[in-house]
């Protein structure tokens, strides 16, 4: 029976209870226990710890405040100790709409989409062919090493001397090996059993237009839009709005296209941008 007690570090004798409860209970008893997040509050205030205050860069939180004829407001705020921003209110309008029109605009033409499509078809087909010539070359093998084998038990059968008998086994071992390593690679080296549509298409009508998603207004599926089309949490700004957004590689990669010509809805965001469009100048 194990002596350590809960507090002890489990050693390399049997721990009395898993890990996960033995960590659960040195939290609580080094008075670090927190309360659970309370589910209400994170569906009111969907962008609760992804929206930074300006001032200190820490995450906001949210509350709801009541007026005094009683009737409640949403609102964010920072809770950061020294901040000068500290416990001052941010309507819950305010952020979430500059939010969504920044999310809003994160979509570009269906000429792009279009062309992206058309990329990732032509990439799918040339691996899809490159599987199927691999899985060709494989099974060949794997056939050529088959009639190897049969002429060595040929081979075997005639054979009247232990040593050849010996060989001709260690052989057909041998042979026998890398005939399933080439069957295992040809069977693994095919070509993708579902279809290129149903692969790309909910990617696709994603970066169409990531905001039909989050009008849906499901807690779960407005978190995965934070995680897939920002690269880090949106600093909002009591004065002058929200900041603009840092968004992921996919974004990043279809908003290039407007460098390179090929046309892009047109980024207003929240700030004044600088458009990356090009422009032409009338002959002097």
């Amino acid at each position: 029976m194990p002596s350590w007690g809960i507090k002890d570090l489990p050693g390399k004798h049997e721990p009395l209870v898993s890990y996960e409860v033995w960590s659960k209970a040195q939290t609580v008893l080094d008075g670090k226990a927190l309360a659970p997040a309370r589910k209400d509050i994170n569906e009111d205030f969907p962008l609760r710890g992804f929206v930074l205050c300006a001032d200190c860069e820490e995450p906001l939180t949210a509350c709801w405040s009541k007026s005094r004829s009683g009737k409640k407001h949403p609102y964010y705020l920072c809770a950061q100790r020294g901040c000068p921003s500290k416990r001052k209110s941010i309507r819950r309008a305010d952020i979430e709409e500059a939010f969504e029109k920044e999310l809003k605009a994160l979509r570009p033409k269906a000429t792009i989409l279009s062309l992206c499509k058309a990329m990732f078809q032509d990439a799918w087909d040339l691996r899809a062919r490159e599987a199927d010539n691999i899985s060709a070359r494989l099974r060949q093998e794997a056939s050529q090493l088959q009639l190897k084998i049969d002429r060595l038990v040929d081979r075997l059968v005639e054979a009247d001397q232990s040593s050849l008998v010996a060989a001709y086994e260690a052989r057909i071992e041998r042979l026998q090996h890398d005939k399933r390593l080439a069957e295992d690679r040809y069977k693994n080296a095919s070509a993708p059993s579902t279809s290129f549509e149903d692969t790309f298409e909910h990617a696709l009508r994603f970066l169409a237009n990531p905001w039909n998603i989050w009008q849906s207004g499901h807690l779960a599926l407005r978190r995965t839009v934070l995680r897939m089309v920002f690269a880090e949490p949106v600093t909002y700004c009591r004065k002058t709005g929200l900041r603009t957004a840092k968004t992921t590689l996919p974004f990043n990669a279809l908003g290039g296209f407007t460098a390179a010509g090929c046309g892009m809805v047109e980024h207003s965001g929240i700030e004044p941008l600088t458009s990356c469009m090009p422009c032409r100048r009338s002959p002097s």
